[in-house]
């Protein structure tokens, strides 16, 4: 069949992969399991899994040699409400509100419409706010507080790197 992602396992600990349009031969290892949820602090490149470091900060705070091999620099403004920010895996029902929509996006749906395959949504941080709200999936999509220009309402700034 063509439609859906597959996963076969074979001998010897290797398993077979086509997610969308790739093929994939792997050797199944074991993964290092990342934690359910933890705060994001400030000020430090934060590690998550064996994939991703986030960082962010006020933009007032900047030191540009921080932002060297970034992947994904993006500026954002949050009331201080929802602070402090906290990064963890997906979880059924998750939803995000996207610049111009009136209604938050199911998360299923935006990694199936942006064609992130099922291996790499286990692996992506999700960004929250102190509410639990979720406001970024670094890598993929960013919430309405979120954008790629510095303007005058731009209070923090948010930074990913792929490892």
């Amino acid at each position: 069949s063509q439609n859906g992602n597959v996963s076969i396992h074979l001998p010897r600990g290797y398993r077979f992969i086509r997610e969308y349009d790739v093929l994939t031969f792997v050797r199944d290892t074991p993964t290092e399991e990342v934690e359910l949820q933890k705060v994001l602090p400030k000020g430090v490149w934060t590690r998550w899994g064996n994939d991703f470091q986030l960082y962010w900060n006020e933009v007032s705070n900047l030191d540009t040699e921080l932002f060297t091999d970034t992947d994904d620099i993006m500026y954002f403004d949050l009331p201080h409400s929802a602070l402090p920010l906290s990064i963890r895996r997906r979880e059924d029902g998750d939803r995000i509100l996207l610049s111009g929509m009136t209604h938050p996006k199911r998360l299923s749906r935006l990694f199936i419409d942006e064609k992130v395959g099922m291996t790499e949504r286990d692996r992506l941080p999700i960004i929250s706010t102190a509410q639990g709200e979720i406001c970024a999936v670094p890598g993929v999509r960013y919430g309405v507080a979120f954008s790629r220009h510095k303007t005058d309402q731009s209070k923090y700034i948010v930074s990913t790197r792929k490892l």
